[in-house]
C-alpha cells in the first residue's frame, strides 16, 4: 500500500504461500489489521511496520510465517501498538516485534521444530530507536525445547518496559525464559 494512509483496515483475508510478506502495510495512520490468516510465507507473516502509528492487530493465526527466516509480525518502527490474542504457529524466526509505546498481550506462540535461533517476542531498539512504554503481559510463549531461541528477548536501549504474567515453556537447554540483554 501506499504512504502516508489513514483509517485502513485489513480484515479476514486469507493470505498462503508467498514469495514476500504475507500482509505489508506501512506508514500508515490509524491501522487495523484483524482475523487474517497467514501462512507459508517466505518473509514476514504480517509487515506492519515502518512509521505506523496507532495500529491494531488482533485475532491473526498465522502458520509457518516467514519460512526463511521472516518474522511472524514485525511492527519495526511502529508507534502506539496493540497487539493482542493472535495466534503463531511453527514461527521460523521471531514470533513478534515491538518497538514504541506497545501494548502486546494474549497472545500464543509456538516454535517449530527448526527454528533459526529467535525469540517468541521481542522488544528491542529499532533503527536506532530506543523502546518506550511496552507492555508485554498475559501472553503464552512454547519454546518448545529448542535450544537457539529465548523465550522472550529485551534487548538495551529500552525505558519503561513491563513483562509481567506471560507463560514461557519447554525453554531450551541453556537459554533463558526471559532475556533482558542489556543486564539492566
Amino acid at each position: 500500500m501506499g504512504d502516508n494512509l489513514s483509517d485502513i483496515s485489513a480484515y479476514n483475508n486469507w493470505v498462503d504461500d508467498t514469495s514476500v510478506e504475507g500482509i505489508r502495510i506501512n506508514r500508515c495512520t490509524n491501522l487495523v489489521v484483524a482475523y487474517n490468516r497467514c501462512s507459508n510465507t517466505t518473509n514476514n507473516a504480517l509487515d506492519i511496520g515502518i512509521s505506523n502509528n496507532f495500529v491494531v492487530c488482533h485475532g491473526n493465526y498465522i502458520f509457518k510465517g516467514g519460512v526463511n527466516n521472516g518474522r511472524a509480525i514485525h511492527t519495526d518502527r511502529g508507534n502506539y501498538l496493540t497487539i493482542t490474542e493472535n495466534r503463531i504457529d511453527d514461527s521460523k524466526d521471531i514470533g513478534i516485534t515491538g518497538s514504541l509505546y506497545v501494548v502486546c498481550s494474549g497472545n500464543v506462540i509456538k516454535f517449530g521444530s527448526d527454528p533459526t535461533g529467535a525469540q517468541g517476542i521481542q522488544v528491542s531498539v529499532s533503527a536506532g530507536i530506543n523502546c518506550d512504554g511496552v507492555v508485554v503481559s498475559n501472553n503464552i510463549i512454547d519454546c518448545n525445547s529448542i535450544t537457539t531461541s529465548d523465550g522472550m528477548f529485551s534487548g538495551s536501549g529500552q525505558v519503561n518496559i513491563i513483562i509481567d504474567n506471560n507463560d514461557i515453556r519447554n525453554v531450551g537447554a541453556g537459554k533463558s525464559a526471559i532475556n533482558n540483554a542489556s543486564g539492566s
